[in-house]
């Protein structure tokens, strides 16, 4: 919990470093992709709680009863170790933090929607490689 509170709290200091201000002798920082950029940095929460909630949703079962829909349950269930996991959660939450910030300067609309692509992307990944091993299992028996 405490790092999630240190992200949101970091993400709304991060916008508000790039607001517009009207006061005298502080620097007029403008990006208007930072809020896009905060939401980057907070993607794989929001990605991964949002897919646990659907998916939970779509088999009617309680919103509040634990499951292994989770990120890095699926990469586990890949045969992959902790370790190894969560370098792969890792590596992957800063490719897309390096993509909103490479891409900053462009549309704000088109970048929220790349990000996002990306993060729902990175959360049904190891669904996609768990079917094709599982297919390829199959058909080599």
């Amino acid at each position: 919990m405490l790092l999630g509170f240190l992200l949101a709290f970091t993400c709304i200091c991060f916008i508000d470093i790039f607001i517009d201000k009207d006061l005298m002798n502080v620097p007029k920082y403008h990006l208007k992709s930072a809020p896009v950029i905060a939401v980057a940095i907070l993607i794989l929460p929001i990605v991964d709680t949002l897919n646990v909630i659907l998916v939970r949703l779509w088999n009617k079962k309680s919103l509040f009863v634990a499951d292994k829909n989770h990120i890095h349950h699926k990469l586990l269930k890949l045969d992959l170790t902790h370790k190894r996991s969560s370098f792969y959660i890792i590596s992957y939450y800063l490719f897309i933090v390096a993509i909103a910030y490479l891409l900053r300067h462009t549309n704000v609309n088109l970048l929220l929607v790349i990000i996002l692509s990306l993060g729902f992307l990175g959360a049904y990944l190891p669904d996609f490689i768990f079917m094709f091993k599982n297919n390829k299992l199959k058909s080599n028996n």
